[in-house]
């Protein structure tokens, strides 16, 4: 599997938060739900599997690879047919969520179990931090992160297209970002959806401008609402040069 590059901000750019407003229908309504769902599985598969790798290590001293995304994604792989499997009907039900909801969770374990590690050794300031802990329906922040795929602010500007769960339309205008898109100084570069109160969904977006101009380039970043109950996407702190 090919290492991709962390996407980093270039200098004399700036980032900018957007926010919009989903109005989706039922159907994808019910899709964001299920991808909550494949994100939160592939947490906690995780999860279980770091956990189950120390056991292995402190037993008989066999050490796996160093954990990281590009490692758990692929031993992930390898699995996640018998992983995603509904237990009555015996279907394997992962193709029907984009691979971003599974990488979403993956990462976010990922980082977990390393804050544990640094908290531990004393790298990371701040109050000691456990193992990372499995997830619960209703206790976890429904959220999901898509980096890749169909993601785009649509020209009438009162949609935006998600990957697998298709064009949702928004209660706001979206031209303030759709000018900057449109005139090619800005591109999609991530997406994240978070459920907040009942009713309402958020989906923080993120662009980034490509003019020369150091004073016309952003790093965009907006969220957006829906259905279900959660909490932010994480994301860097807004930085401005």
């Amino acid at each position: 599997m090919a290492v991709v590059a962390r996407f980093e901000v270039p200098d004399g750019w700036t980032v900018q938060a957007f926010q919009f407003t989903l109005n989706p229908t039922d159907d994808q309504a019910r899709a964001l739900a299920r991808h909550f769902g494949a994100r939160r599985k592939a947490y906690n598969w995780t999860v279980a599997t770091l956990k189950a790798d120390i056991d292995v290590w402190q037993t008989t001293g066999v050490e796996t690879a160093k954990p990281s995304l590009r490692v758990l994604r692929k031993r992930w792989n390898t699995v996640k047919n018998d992983v995603c499997l509904n237990a009555e009907t015996g279907a394997v039900w992962w193709p029907e969520c984009s691979k971003e909801a599974y990488a979403d969770g993956i990462r976010g374990a990922v980082d977990a179990y390393w804050n544990w590690q640094n908290s531990r050794s004393g790298k990371r300031a701040g109050n000691r931090m456990g193992f990372p802990r499995f997830k619960r329906k209703g206790r976890d922040a429904d959220r999901v992160c898509f980096t890749t795929g169909a993601m785009r602010v649509e020209p009438d500007r009162r949609h935006l297209t998600l990957p697998v769960i298709g064009t949702v339309r928004t209660h706001e205008n979206t031209r303030r970002i759709e000018r900057l898109i449109r005139s090619g100084r800005a591109r999609v570069l991530a997406i994240s959806c978070a459920a907040m109160a009942p009713g309402w969904m958020r989906v923080y977006g993120c662009w980034s401008n490509a003019l020369s101009n150091p004073m016309s380039r952003y790093l965009i970043r907006g969220w957006v609402s829906m259905s279900g109950c959660g909490g932010w996407p994480r994301w860097p702190p807004l930085t401005a040069r």
